[in-house]
């Protein structure tokens, strides 16, 4: 631990200077941290904030037999008390809680009703062919036509580079349409007798689509013409509960998660919604060893968050 001054002399006896005092007696930062007893290298009392030393951390003392400890390091002996510490560790009990890691939740048992009556329609993506073999090219929903689920959005400040862990799950239903044909053609992959509406769930990271975590409510009713009542009661098994989770790095700042939804919707009688009865959305933020800069330019260690499992490539090594 860094060695304090506990004495102070004026530079005249004449008049004191506040400003005199404050810098020698209580803040005056160094770039260095020193525990040598000499008056010239001892601290104000700013080196509390993690003014720590060898001396805190340095393998076990050996007592001597008049009462004094030796360092074995630095053969230098300590006066009769000092205490015995345990061989070059700190405790998780020396550290601020949230110094290397953050952590925020939140869990809601009440539903989210999302109705297609709020929803402008994206014309593109609704005429965009759907043949499962066209999946990869067909146009996708635009982000201006998604809004926010209400329960499954964040905006947090994180204190550090780091590496987050965002999940986010829910029970998600929709009482989207399909149409009603008698005799379906194992090639003819008409989207409103096959597939009908559905939504849309992707989680956005400060604006952004995370790929990989796009998930889908599909229809659960049947649209007939020739019913009196058009649309039946939806059924359950179309009902999903659906996990995702990501890996994302991220500098120091405010950040924003999302999960936003759309409705993509091909039947003329339109009169579904999409509810999430009940869900939650976690984030776990670790410090990470590296800035983020030099992880993207592949300048920093591999850290042990980028190793998969039976990677064979080397372990993390200790950064010099």
């Amino acid at each position: 631990m860094a060695n304090f001054k506990d004495s102070f002399i004026p530079s005249s006896y004449d008049s004191l200077d506040i400003n005199e005092i404050y810098k020698e007696c209580l803040y005056n930062p160094t770039h260095y941290i020193s525990d040598i007893t000499s008056e010239e290298f001892k601290h104000t009392f700013e080196a509390l904030n993690g003014g720590l030393t060898l001396k805190n951390i340095h393998v076990e003392d050996v007592p001597n037999e008049d009462g004094t400890a030796l360092n074995p390091e630095t053969k230098e002996v300590y006066a009769d008390g000092l205490l015995t510490w345990n061989v070059g560790k700190f405790g998780a009990e020396k550290f601020k809680s949230g110094s290397f890691a953050r952590g925020w939740s939140y869990g809601f048992n009440f539903p989210d009703r999302f109705h297609q009556h709020q929803f402008n329609v994206d014309k593109e993506e609704l005429e965009s062919k759907y043949q499962p073999e066209l999946m990869s090219s067909r146009v996708r929903p635009h982000q201006r036509y998604f809004t926010p689920a209400y329960s499954l959005s964040a905006n947090v400040f994180i204190p550090f580079d780091c590496i987050v862990y965002v999940t986010f799950q829910g029970f998600f239903h929709s009482d989207g349409l399909r149409g009603d044909k008698d005799n379906y053609s194992g090639t003819d992959q008409d989207r409103k007798q096959y597939i009908g509406e559905f939504y849309q769930n992707r989680l956005y990271i400060d604006g952004e689509y995370s790929k990989g975590t796009e998930v889908r409510a599909p229809s659960s009713r049947k649209y007939k013409k020739s019913s009196e009542h058009k649309a039946g009661l939806p059924s359950e098994h179309r009902w999903r509960w659906h996990h995702k989770g990501k890996l994302v790095h991220m500098t120091k700042g405010h950040h924003e998660f999302s999960v936003m939804c759309y409705p993509s919707l091909c039947v003329d009688y339109r009169g579904g919604k999409q509810v999430i009865c009940c869900g939650s959305m976690s984030l776990l933020a670790l410090k990470s060893g590296s800035q983020l800069a030099d992880i993207k330019e592949g300048k920093s260690l591999l850290e042990w968050y980028e190793l998969e499992i039976g990677d064979d490539r080397p372990l993390p090594k200790t950064k010099t």
